[in-house]
């Protein structure tokens, strides 16, 4: 019980991102059992739109964190996405679904939400930003 719940619950929330970038057009360019999560795009490898320029988008709305990688021998740039904290849920996925749905990739602004969005399948809960206690910061990124 105790901790080995606490890793069951933030390995099946890697499983539900890992299914839910999918569904999303984004592919998994990682098999692990871990949370972390190194994806990408049809449009960042064809070249219409740089890893950059997602991050970017992402960190504008201060909502979730992501970072760049560069992966093994082929040095292959991906995006990636960590379950930090054993708080994190489905709507916090659903918050990072939403910022990378609204990043500029196959041609269309930045800003024009997807249909994925229209439909609500990524509602955002709102929620307090993290705060930190004692010197010491919670390893969680959580919607605002």
């Amino acid at each position: 019980e105790g901790y080995g719940k606490l890793v069951d619950h933030q390995a099946a929330m890697g499983r539900l991102l890992r299914d839910k970038l999918t569904a999303a057009g984004w592919v998994v360019v990682t098999e692990s059992p871990l949370p972390t999560i190194c994806f990408t795009h049809p449009d960042i490898e064809a070249g219409g739109v740089t890893i950059d320029d997602v991050i970017g988008r992402v960190y504008e709305h201060r909502q979730t964190w992501i970072s760049p990688v560069i992966l093994g021998a082929e040095r292959r740039r991906a995006l990636r996405a960590c379950i930090t904290s054993y708080e994190t849920g489905p709507e916090d996925l659903d918050a990072l679904l939403s910022e990378l749905l609204r990043a500029p990739l196959g041609g269309l602004p930045a800003s024009r939400p997807s249909a994925a969005l229209r439909s609500g399948a990524c509602a955002l809960r709102a929620r307090p930003a993290p705060v930190r206690r004692r010197g010491r910061s919670r390893a969680r990124v959580r919607a605002r």
